[in-house]
């Protein structure tokens, strides 16, 4: 009797030339990003086509979309951040109800953009999750997604715990999506769509309790290694400034007369660095030491709406003078501020200098709404999937250069599929020294 074959057992046809690092992929592989912000109350999709693999990828925003975290979820979470304590079962809900949010997102995505389901490699998770900072205790992350429970109702393969490997290695955990966030964003010199010259970029991103600035260089034809990356902590988030935030997360409401003198009114006119200096540290959105910060700034300064990002801007020009290259000036500015309005900010940028740089706010790429956590998240699982070291060490502080993330099966067709993509796909040439 003839049987036919399993189209998971094709062999591939590739010439041995074609296996070399850098070249281009003839096929375009799909891979969906998810991401959950406890302060917008939002958890974010983005569906990602890719051509390429390894460093040389070109990704592709497909589909974005975005929920409204419940009710249950957001109490929950921030009964955990304050401190205050919950039982096991409540815990267990939180999440259950988070993965099931994920879940009804991720079916959302595949039947917009009509793709088969086993046409997803992955589903990759950036979840916040919640970090211990304390100077008593060890550094540690405990992620809110269960990935087992999201991998059965979904079907799809859930790779997830970014963070993790990173601390293993010794590092702090925050800043691993930084190699994420340069391949989506960098020019890049194999795109022959582009009509300009590639050139490094400046990112200015406005998260939620820190404000950013990253150089974004160019990428080179073929890549062993990833770049140096310069990474700045340049200042406060929005949760300093936004009073939806004062409300919301910390139940602080006064009236417009009772509010309290600005901070700003006793340091000089753009004076941020006595609270905020400029440094290469990372500080996790989600912990309860830096929740206690944010609040007690709040208590003590409710006009901060108005003053904190004209200091802000002030900051990020001399972060940019004092540590951006030289030789290799930047003049195109991305500016990405999901919490606020990122045209103010670039305005506010452009009157804080007197060089001719181009500020360009990126919440929406193409007509996407963006969440670059949620893109980051898609193109980490990529990486895991290509074996690329994804964690910076000079940036982390971790030992070693590690490949993150989780990988959990998803139902049997999905598994079988990405094995057969993996065998198919062409191997990546990189450094000795990052396959230490």
């Amino acid at each position: 009797m003839d049987e036919t074959p399993s189209p998971f057992l094709r062999k591939t046809t590739e010439p041995a030339d074609r296996l070399a690092a850098g070249g281009d992929s003839s096929q375009t592989r799909t891979v969906i990003g998810i991401s959950v912000d406890l302060y917008a109350q939002k958890i974010f999709a983005v569906m990602v086509t890719v051509d390429g693999n390894g460093l040389n990828i070109r990704p592709k925003i497909l589909l974005t979309k975005e929920i409204v975290l419940s009710g249950q979820v957001t109490s929950l979470w921030l009964a955990l951040l304050q401190g205050r304590p919950i039982s096991l079962v409540d815990k267990s809900l939180l999440q259950i109800e988070l993965t099931n949010q994920m879940t009804e997102l991720a079916e959302s995505l595949l039947v917009l953009s009509e793709r088969v389901r086993h046409e997803v490699l992955a589903l990759g998770v950036f979840d916040p999750g919640i970090w211990s900072l304390s100077s008593d205790k060890p550094l540690f992350y405990n992620g809110l997604c269960d990935s087992v429970l999201l991998a059965e109702q979904t079907g799809l393969n859930v790779i997830d715990h970014f963070p993790m490997r990173d601390l293993a290695s010794g590092g702090q955990g925050e800043g691993v999506d930084l190699l994420a966030k340069w391949l989506f964003l960098s020019d890049n010199p194999n795109d022959s769509k582009s009509m300009q010259t590639p050139s490094p970029k400046g990112l200015i991103e406005v998260k939620e309790t820190q404000t950013l600035l990253t150089y974004l260089p160019v990428r080179q034809e073929k890549i062993l290694r990833p770049p140096k990356q310069i990474v700045l902590h340049v200042g406060p988030g929005a949760a300093y400034w936004e009073e939806s935030f004062s409300k919301r997360i910390f139940g602080i409401s006064k009236p417009e007369n009772d509010r309290k003198p600005s901070i700003s009114n006793n340091l000089g006119k753009s004076d941020l660095s006595p609270y905020f200096p400029i440094s290469g540290g990372w500080i996790p959105e989600y912990s309860p030491e830096n929740l206690r910060v944010i609040k007690d700034f709040k208590e003590k300064s409710l006009d901060s709406a108005s003053t904190l990002p004209i200091m802000l801007a002030a900051n990020i020009q001399k972060a940019i003078r004092d540590y951006f290259p030289r030789l290799t000036r930047v003049n195109d500015f991305l500016v990405h501020s999901p919490y606020s309005s990122p045209e103010t900010l670039c305005q506010l940028l452009k009157e804080s200098t007197e060089e001719s740089c181009n500020y360009l706010p990126i919440n929406t790429i193409g007509g996407h709404e963006v969440s670059l956590k949620a893109i980051s998240g898609a193109l980490l699982a990529l990486l895991h999937l290509d074996q690329i070291p994804a964690n910076s060490p000079e940036i982390t502080g971790a030992q070693y250069a590690r490949i993150l993330g989780r990988l959990t099966p998803g139902c049997l067709t999905n598994w079988q599929y990405l094995l057969h993509n993996l065998i198919e796909q062409k191997k990546t040439k990189i450094a000795l020294r990052t396959a230490i």
